[in-house]
């Protein structure tokens, strides 16, 4: 179940299928949706973080030191 949880999961056993034709964990199509998700959020995320970094580096006066 932890494994579930896991991207690489579902490109690993995608990736698999497509290339030595073997059955996957869930439907090729649903692994494929699943990756496009963990993409978006991934993305979202990532420029959240990236703001909130930005932000405090201009509030201290240290953006130029990164």
């Amino acid at each position: 179940m932890i494994a579930m949880a896991i991207p690489l999961t579902y490109g690993y056993d995608a990736v698999r299928a497509i290339l030595l034709g073997t059955r996957t964990l869930l439907p090729l199509h649903l692994e494929q949706a699943i990756l496009v998700g963990f993409m978006g959020v991934m993305v979202a995320l990532g420029l959240w973080a990236f703001g909130l970094v930005e932000r405090r580096c201009r509030r201290l006066g240290t953006i130029s030191m990164h």
